[in-house]
């Protein structure tokens, strides 16, 4: 089954329309916000931060939660 992986604001909601359909089960979104849960997303919420290069330098421990991800 292939995963469907939303990023920031545009990404998630993108993500969420696949969640309504039945053949798509592997969804994880992530945000700096708090999402409204669906029960096929798995969520990743992340510390805002105020350059993209933070995200790169500050989030290196991300890999643990999508070691799964293939």
């Amino acid at each position: 089954m292939d995963w469907i992986i939303g990023l920031g604001q545009a990404g998630c909601a993108i993500a969420s329309k696949f969640a309504a359909l039945s053949q798509y089960e592997n969804i994880v979104r992530i945000d700096s916000e708090v999402l409204p849960s669906l029960k096929k997303c798995k969520d990743i919420v992340l510390e805002k931060y105020s350059k993209p290069e933070d995200y790169e330098d500050k989030l290196k421990g991300l890999n643990k939660s999508l070691k799964n991800i293939k």
